[in-house]
């Protein structure tokens, strides 16, 4: 008996030819190609690369089920897949998209430069409104970049939002394919802190539309929501100069308001829902850029960077507070374990500062002794679970305070040092 060593036809050829022409796909989930059905439909195929791997092809099958869940205009509707059989190793996986003709938001601005404010608004508002949809029916996308959307016939007013095989679904529980809570989601265009631990808030999304607008504007990726500096992306340097020639006076201001609301580092603090993201964006469309609001709006402007700041500084002296009364507590725990006594002092504490820095001074005596040094440790606060510990210029840990937190023994070898200078013979 012969065995043909012609390799089986791929399983969507049964009703799809591959056109010579057309835009083409490689990415790291799949590699896709224009392609036309049996009655001249135009269609865009993607294939699953890691064909063994069983995660991808659930991720795979995961993306197919989003499309199938979604029906917008700023978003492709599926016509055609196999993902019902990907716990079948030996099936191939594709599927195929409505062909959407035009570029990404990536070659338009590499090709044809930035949008002006307008246009960027409104490329952002219609971006909002394909998210409010998703979000509505419990899809999350969460790898939101200038390649995965397409301007239809190269229009920055219809936006489509494509490459879902990152998204969650709220709404289903058998997410072991997705990326795990703790697992860092790989977006690099816009590195958002929740995507660390694996974040699945609509929140983000939102956070990345704003960082897809940025890049609108001034073709430059933010990476990251907040850089060494402390800057969000929108108050880096090169990104402020361009945006400054964007807009001016009234309008500047309002963008500027817009930006900071954006990309606030808290994601309680940044705006929850696609239509409230998309509110504000209207209320800057909508402006005329009258200078007599300037002192209305930059006054507006102010209170929103006095209240952030307040509430950052907020968070930070609690910070504080929870790490100074748990040193306390640790301290006269070990003291007590050993017949000692803890004695303790603080300040002065210099809270107003940036970060706030909380003063406490302890000693471990003998019993009923008045101890004459101290050691001085000095706890800055860089949020509420993020605070250091310092003696003089050295650096004795960092970290989230708690009840499991592992910084005391660096503070204990420092008082005992010191006892074992004062108490005992030399």
């Amino acid at each position: 008996m012969l065995v043909s060593d012609e390799k089986p036809a791929p399983p969507w050829s049964v009703r799809w030819r591959r056109q010579a022409s057309g835009r083409t796909y490689r990415g790291g989930q799949g590699n896709g190609f224009a392609v036309a059905g049996a009655d001249g439909e135009p269609g865009f195929l993607k294939i699953l690369n890691r064909q063994n791997d069983r995660k991808a092809r659930a991720r795979f099958h995961r993306e197919v089920s989003s499309y199938e869940t979604l029906n917008d205009p700023r978003l492709p509707k599926i016509l055609d897949h196999n993902s019902k059989a990907w716990q079948v190793k030996r099936t191939e996986l594709f599927l195929v998209l409505e062909l959407i003709q035009g570029s990404t938001l990536r070659d338009r601005v590499s090709e044809l430069g930035t949008l002006a404010l307008d246009e960027a608004l409104s490329f952002a508002i219609e971006l909002g409104w394909a998210l409010h949809h998703c979000h509505s029916n419990g899809i999350v996308h969460r790898d939101l970049k200038p390649s995965n959307v397409l301007l239809r016939n190269d229009d920055v007013g219809t936006p489509v939002i494509v490459d879902f095989g990152l998204a969650f679904n709220s709404e289903r529980t058998d997410d072991d394919d997705l990326t795990r809570v703790g697992e860092e989601v790989g977006n690099r265009f816009l590195r958002l802190p929740e995507h660390a631990t694996g974040g699945r808030s609509p929140v983000s999304d939102l956070t990345q539309v704003a960082g897809l607008m940025l890049y609108s504007m001034t073709g430059i990726e933010p990476r990251t929501l907040i850089d060494e500096r402390g800057l969000r992306p929108h108050e880096r340097h090169q990104t402020r100069q361009i945006l400054n020639q964007k807009a001016a006076g009234a309008r500047w201001r309002q963008l500027s308001m817009l930006f900071h609301r954006l990309f606030v580092l808290p994601i309680e603090n940044r705006p929850q829902t696609a239509s409230e993201m998309i509110g504000l964006m209207k209320e800057v469309q909508m402006s005329t850029g009258d200078e007599e609001a300037d002192d209305a709006l930059l006054a507006a402007f102010d209170a929103a960077l006095s209240r952030d700041n307040s509430e950052l500084r907020n968070r930070r002296v609690r910070g504080l507070d929870a790490m100074f009364h748990q040193t306390i507590q640790a301290a006269r725990v070990f003291s007590k374990s050993r017949d000692l006594d803890v004695s303790q002092g603080g300040g002065p504490d210099r809270l107003m500062e940036d970060p706030p820095v909380k003063v406490l001074r302890l000693a471990l005596c003998p019993v009923g002794v008045i101890p004459s040094n101290f050691v001085e440790f000095n706890l800055l606060g860089f949020d509420a679970d993020d605070v250091e510990v310092q003696v003089g210029e050295e650096v004795l840990w960092r970290g989230s305070p708690g009840p499991n937190s592992i910084f005391f023994p660096s503070v204990r070898d420092r008082l005992i040092a010191l006892y074992l200078a004062d108490y005992l013979p030399h």
